[in-house]
């Protein structure tokens, strides 16, 4: 065969194998993975817990995309063997470090799915992660994406269920030569994930303000607001205007939001595009939970993609938090009802409490009033250097008192 015949033979050769692979994909029918398990979660908590066994007794580990490896609290050392590595720098949240230790993985599973998918696990001290708190037991672990990333992992905030899926990766020897199509309608638009060398951690690109292109990690265990990166922080400008920013009215200092709080006008990730999104500055920029609780949510890690489908509370407006100087209480702007007082704060120490209701500043009454009106109110004090703050709660009108100084901006 010369070698005319055979160029001619491979290019036909090629173009049936190119249309029997479309005429097959057209008659091809998408079915649903496998599901190896599911799990039924708490509405609105702070955190997705799913059951972890271990040595014939249940823990709560926190599902947390967010989490390079497992993490066991150190209460579980005496469990796990002998460690086999030296304790390393692990990056925490917020910038925070702590030493972790590494175990090979115990016999521990996750209802029907082992543990030991993942070789080993970090352990460290879980009360050291800013926002995580163990509270006296509510969670005693990590489960991170050395385990989850051989799976396809459904969040169904609507229904309250976490699901897995048994993993595949696509593969389609003519998938070059075809449009990109959506394998799973049901599940909503396909998003990228990107993950970057020697980090298990997943991200998508975004665009903040219809022009700034940003990147974020993708964090199921990040409870609080979004976070950006100090960069994109400076750069970014509030959507939100409160008072007037003159500086010789210092009055309008007395009561104001964290500083480390913005609101941007808009969110864009793959086709959803988002308003008015609070964020927080960080020493990296992530979509948490909150962010993720407004959608159907499908993790299909083998081919890196998330899948976004409207949920019920797609288009809930995050809070803005007003916050009472240095005193420790935290107002809802909406109300101006306290969903914040640290039990080791002055406001706490003074008889506030959540769910009290601020209605008066000295002779002032607020319940009217907008935000912006209220940013306005002169908050000057007595002859004593005292501001007088009235607020409604389950024992009725209370008077609380706070030092001119008390009520100085945070300069944290």
């Amino acid at each position: 065969m010369n070698r005319t015949n055979l160029c001619v033979t491979v290019i036909v050769v090629s173009t049936i194998l190119f249309l029997s692979g479309c005429q097959s994909n057209q008659t091809k029918t998408i079915t649903s993975p496998e599901v190896l398990a599911e799990f039924d979660i708490a509405a609105d908590a702070k955190h997705i817990l799913l059951p972890v066994w271990l040595e014939g007794k249940e823990y709560q580990f926190v599902l947390d995309t967010g989490a390079s490896n497992i993490v066991f609290d150190d209460s579980f050392r005496d469990k796990l063997g002998k460690r086999f590595l030296w304790p390393k720098t692990a990056e925490l949240a917020y910038g925070k470090k702590a030493k972790a230790e590494y175990f090979f993985t115990p016999d521990a599973n996750l209802g029907p799915l082992s543990l030991q998918e993942a070789r080993f696990v970090n352990v460290f001290d879980l009360d050291l992660i800013p926002g995580y708190t163990k509270n006296g037991g509510e969670f005693m672990g990590v489960i991170g994406m050395t385990f989850l990333q051989k799976y396809i992992v459904q969040i169904d905030f609507d229904n309250k269920k976490v699901t897995f899926f048994k993993g595949k990766k696509d593969f389609d020897l003519f998938s070059f030569f075809k449009p990109r199509e959506n394998k799973h309608p049901e599940w909503g638009e396909p998003v990228p994930l990107k993950s970057k060398l020697f980090d298990d951690l997943i991200f998508v690109k975004g665009n903040l303000t219809d022009d700034m292109p940003s990147e974020f990690v993708i964090d199921s265990g990040w409870p609080g607001f979004n976070a950006l990166n100090g960069k994109l922080f400076r750069k970014v400008k509030s959507s939100l205007t409160i008072g007037d920013n003159d500086e010789n009215k210092s009055s309008y200092k007395a009561i104001i939001p964290d500083p480390n709080y913005k609101s941007i006008e808009t969110l864009s990730i793959g086709k959803f595009k988002y308003a008015n999104v609070f964020f927080r500055k960080n020493n990296m920029s992530v979509l948490g939970l909150r962010f993720l609780s407004r959608h159907l949510v499908t993790f299909d890690f083998p081919n890196k993609k998330m899948y976004l489908k409207k949920g019920q509370n797609f288009d809930r407006q995050q809070k803005l938090c007003i916050y009472i100087g240095n005193t420790g209480c935290v107002l809802n702007a909406d109300d101006y009802s306290v969903i914040k007082a640290d039990p080791n704060s002055l406001a706490y120490k003074k008889g506030i409490r959540e769910k009290d209701i601020l209605i008066k500043i000295n002779d002032n009454d607020i319940s009217s009033l907008t935000l912006s009106e209220f940013m306005k109110l002169p908050f000057s004090a007595n002859e004593h250097g005292e501001v007088l703050f009235t607020f409604k709660g389950g024992d009725g009108i209370f008077i609380v008192k706070f030092m001119k100084l008390d009520l100085e901006e945070n300069k944290k």
